[in-house]
């Protein structure tokens, strides 16, 4: 026990060494990712620039449309950035970002509008209160909730991409799932940000030193373009990624979980496991979900083999055109692609051999 407290911490330690290792080894990558996710952020934010000039200059409602417009392409950031995190060999960023931005632009245009519509419904509802605070001190209360659900929606952010991108759940699990590790993964939203925070004092350093208007505005653009998607991303996922998959895998050798929210498939999020990116193929209640065979023996159970293959794995939607490396949702749990094809051509060999035989 003492041993492993002090591997633990040890790891802890070595956290902040371990992402710099991350960032630097992959800044060429990040850059790239960066220059891709800029092109449409430049040019859908001369369009809202240009649409704000239009209906009247500083419109709040028009600027932060850009929210939902830019929110697709922001999946292959998410994408890129998860990869490098999970250290996979030859990451081609521009490949993956594309793919991503392909296989997600539904439910990313979805978070984009919720977002957008949430920061314009806490933004208003803010104003309206803390100015009727300044003659009625009890509206106070409304305004410090205004601000607590802002902080909320800004965490839940976190998760969102993350989830999406890595996980094939529905919108509705996925919004249940980010807003419970919003609520219980207060250490790792700290460290979050904290990170970001850093991050930004040292942009603003870089841009406070600088005297000249014309080089401001040239270092500012650089660095929105090349630098902070990417890093921000990175370190976000950084700091949540083992979290979230220690929540939906289930601890390997305990059977003690903390039941925080399942959804109606089975996803414990609250079920803590060993730091591995492949959760142990379990499912709900620790029944085993690998596909059973007839056991043969004195004191043995007899168990029948499934005569259909399609029939057993109908409910599995494999889309061809993920990764191995993700997951898939089947049986309460949330397993690697690669497994469960393996799952299925295991089954398949063995339903032969049993009809040979």
């Amino acid at each position: 026990m003492l041993q492993n407290m002090t591997e633990y911490k040890h790891k802890k330690e070595l956290a902040l060494v371990r992402f710099l290792s991350k960032y630097f080894h992959n800044f060429f990558k990040i850059i790239i990712c960066n220059l891709i996710f800029g092109i449409p952020l430049l040019l859908l934010g001369l369009f809202v620039w240009f649409a704000d000039s239009i209906f009247g200059p500083g419109n709040i409602v028009i600027l932060s449309s850009i929210l939902f417009f830019i929110y697709p392409f922001y999946a292959g950031v998410t994408g890129v950035t998860a990869e490098i995190v999970q250290e996979k060999d030859n990451l081609k960023v521009t490949g993956s970002f594309f793919k991503h931005v392909k296989e997600n632009i539904k439910p990313f245009l979805f978070h984009g509008l919720f977002l957008y519509m949430s920061f314009l419904i806490t933004f208003f509802s803010g104003l309206f209160y803390s100015s009727l605070a300044k003659n009625t001190s009890g509206f106070y209360i409304m305004l410090a909730l205004c601000i607590g659900i802002a902080l909320f929606l800004f965490v839940l952010s976190f998760y969102l991409p993350l989830m999406t991108v890595k996980f094939q759940l529905s919108i509705k699990h996925i919004y249940k799932n980010s807003g419970l590790m919003t609520l219980f993964e207060i250490k790792n939203n700290f460290f979050v940000i904290i990170g970001l925070a850093l991050f930004f004092a040292v942009c603003s350093t870089v841009l406070i030193i600088i005297n000249n208007k014309m080089l401001f505005l040239f270092a500012l653009t650089l660095i929105i373009l090349l630098i902070v998607p990417g890093t921000v991303s990175l370190i976000i996922n950084f700091c949540i990624y083992d979290s979230m998959f220690l929540r939906i895998a289930e601890k390997e050798g305990s059977g003690q979980t903390v039941n925080f929210e399942s959804n109606k498939k089975g996803v414990d999020l609250g079920t803590k496991a060993s730091p591995s990116h492949e959760p142990p193929m379990r499912g709900a209640g620790g029944s085993s979900c690998a596909p059973t065979k007839k056991i043969s023996g004195p004191g043995q159970p007899q168990i029948e083999p499934d005569k259909n293959i399609k029939e057993k794995f109908s409910d599995i939607n494999i889309d061809l055109k993920k990764n191995d490396d993700d997951f898939i949702f089947y049986n309460g749990r949330m397993i690697k692609k690669s497994v469960l094809e393996k799952l299925i051509n295991d089954e398949r060999l063995t339903t032969n051999d049993d009809g040979e035989r």
